[in-house]
């Protein structure tokens, strides 16, 4: 895109401290305590070399994944970094073999246009309590893999 040098890929080690403080930026809970241990989790997108949006992809169980703090900073949005950072994860989830990919989120609306449905599952009290729905995807829909 004009403008800005914009790439994305897998976290690396020296990026956690970057991803903890653009978490910190939209979080008042400590989530981004211990991205250290899990940064092989997380993909990031980066403009002229520093973090500028994240997104965790942890895997629940067998057959689902759950996204977890997707943030991307203020003066990078509406530029499609948030949704292609959840496009590599979900086909990072189907080449993992999951069947579905969970995220609850305050903007609902977002995953929707990501064809993301809201899913009738219990939410944990710390999100519920400010707003948040499930919403999941089923990758049975990814019809090809995508090369990152």
């Amino acid at each position: 895109m004009p403008g800005y040098d914009l790439s994305f890929g897998k976290a690396r080690l020296g990026d956690a401290g970057a991803i903890s403080a653009l978490i910190a930026e939209f979080n008042d809970s400590p989530i981004g305590t211990g991205v250290d241990r899990e940064i092989r989790d997380y993909f990031v997108a980066r403009s002229s070399g520093e973090v500028v949006g994240c997104v965790g992809l942890h895997f629940v169980s067998g057959s689902a994944a759950e996204l977890r703090s997707l943030a991307v900073r203020n003066g990078f949005r509406g530029r499609g970094i948030g949704s292609r950072l959840v496009e590599l994860s979900l086909y990072e989830a189907k080449l993992m073999g999951a069947v579905k990919v969970l995220a609850y989120t305050g903007i609902p609306e977002f995953f929707r246009r990501l064809k993301f449905e809201v899913a009738n599952v219990a939410v944990p009290d710390a999100c519920a309590s400010n707003g948040c729905v499930a919403v999941v995807f089923s990758l049975e829909e990814l019809g090809y893999v995508l090369k990152y």
